[in-house]
């Protein structure tokens, strides 16, 4: 998509056509809310967010409306807004976001990695991107099939959101990079992609590898899923899914997640936690990528 926006988006390549989208911010004197409370509104065609002092409303998919106090920082704004605001636009335009980051392995081919919070995949596309990989996305994934029912993915933002001890691994420092939101340990982290233009050309989704945790002691592994599996596997990993089931209704999601499935090749990669194996397994990816796929 094309972006106008009315706040600085940094993370952002810069655009030369007319938008899709256009985001709009209004100074706002309403008092914040308790850092617990989350007020959310879904009527056809329009979503409202709050969150503390800040209030998004999405419409029709095509613009956005930012309220909040003057002295927000505004990367407090923009961790939400380029986030869970925007997997409800996505919704809205009949997308499927996933929670992934995307690696291409060929001119129009790409592969997705999904994961929980947690679940290394930001510390992964760093890995990609520093071994010489185009790493498309990071977190938020769109997804939309192509006349034939191929599903399709786009580039998102080229930027990964590394925590302290990520960095500390990858033997680089916090210095120079900004947080992602306030408290929190965590950082923006370019990637290579950020020195290049942007293109809103799709890439055919041929594999989805699912991150998980190997349990205490057992090896790395990656296993192929199938059917049902694979689709529910899919469904869990939606960008706030319980958005779309308001959005786009449950069985939109469903047939989406089941398209994908039907399309691409879905594996579940066990992989051994902390930092000691990090190398090996990604180095077991990699290769696993580079195979070619079984009948």
């Amino acid at each position: 998509m094309r972006i106008a926006s009315e706040l600085e988006l940094p993370e952002l390549h810069p655009g030369r056509a007319p938008p899709d989208v256009e985001i709009r911010y209004r100074p706002s004197a309403r008092p914040p809310l308790a850092a617990a409370d989350c007020w959310l509104d879904v009527i056809p065609g329009r979503v409202s967010v709050r969150h503390e002092n800040i209030q998004f409303t999405i419409e029709g998919g095509r613009s956005v409306v930012v309220e909040t106090r003057p002295e927000t920082p505004p990367y407090d704004i923009r961790v939400w807004l380029l986030g869970s605001v925007m997997a409800a636009l996505l919704h809205q335009r009949g997308y499927l976001p996933v929670h992934a980051n995307v690696v291409a392995t060929g001119n129009l081919v790409a592969a997705a990695f999904a994961g929980d919070s947690g679940a290394g995949k930001s510390t992964l596309a760093t890995w990609f991107d520093a071994n010489g990989h185009a790493v498309l996305a990071d977190d938020l994934c769109a997804i939309l099939p192509a006349s034939d029912g191929t599903p399709q993915l786009f580039e998102g933002i080229p930027r990964v959101k590394l925590w302290g001890d990520s960095l500390t691994a990858f033997g680089r420092s916090s210095e120079g990079f900004e947080k992602v939101a306030t408290g929190l340990d965590k950082f923006h982290v370019p990637m290579s992609r950020s020195r290049k233009e942007g293109s809103l050309r799709p890439r055919d989704l041929q594999r989805v590898y699912l991150l998980d945790r190997a349990p205490e002691g057992e090896p790395f592994r990656i296993v192929r899923q199938s059917g049902a599996e694979a689709a529910r596997d899919i469904l869990a990993n939606a960008f706030r899914w319980e958005l779309g089931q308001l959005i786009q209704g449950p069985r939109a999601q469903f047939d989406q997640c089941v398209a994908v499935a039907r399309h691409a090749a879905v594996f579940r990669v066990r992989r051994r936690w902390g930092f000691d194996h990090f190398e090996e397994d990604a180095r077991a990816i990699e290769r696993h990528l580079a195979a070619p796929l079984d009948d």
